[in-house]
């Protein structure tokens, strides 16, 4: 159970003075955490004696290395990507949100439409209906009907103002609903 690194034959400082010194301080490094480890054995019978919380806690600190120039660059580079997929996401939604809106908008907008458009056939309608009758009714009379000569009209103060009403019958069919056609 005893580990110890063995120095790699591709270690590029392995041949020079600083290279050798590296590899063993690394191993020192290893020994020393190897050593004050307890074995199976000190650590079965340690703990059968004390409790956790009887023994004391010593914490170790280990040394601080600093990161490679590219590892820190590429966890720059996982922050920076966070922040920017994060600020996707939230763009995505909100345009989302809007094309919902503005299909809603529409599709009552393009039912108010086919509204105004029924009326307004229904209104052409009537008008032609009324000339029709008018037409069917002057052939019915005779040929007297005759165009008013301006010295024979009639004028006429004009009568008061009466409030306006709503029509109590609705002569259009109620209306269909239909899915808009934005989806």
């Amino acid at each position: 159970m005893s580990a110890v690194l063995k120095p790699r034959d591709h270690d590029r400082g392995g041949r020079s003075p600083a290279g050798r010194q590296r590899r063993e301080r690394r191993e020192g490094e290893v020994r020393s955490l190897h050593e004050s480890w307890p074995t199976r054995s000190a650590r079965s019978s340690q703990s059968s004696s004390t409790s956790p919380a009887a023994r004391p806690a010593t914490v170790r600190v280990l040394p601080q290395r600093s990161l490679p120039l590219w590892l820190r660059g590429l966890i720059l580079a996982q922050k920076g990507s966070a922040v920017v997929m994060l600020t996707l996401v939230a763009s995505v939604l909100g345009v989302y949100g809007w094309t919902v809106y503005v299909q809603q908008n529409w599709g009552r907008a393009y039912h108010q439409l086919e509204t105004l458009q029924r009326q307004q056939q229904q209104m052409t309608a009537a008008l032609e209906m009324l000339k029709y009758q008018t037409a069917q009714s002057i052939d019915q009379q005779g040929s007297d009907y005759r165009v008013p000569h301006p010295d024979q009209l009639i004028f006429m103060a004009p009568s008061d103002r009466r409030p306006a009403h709503e029509p109590s019958e609705n002569l259009a069919p109620p209306p269909t609903t239909r899915p808009p056609l934005g989806y």
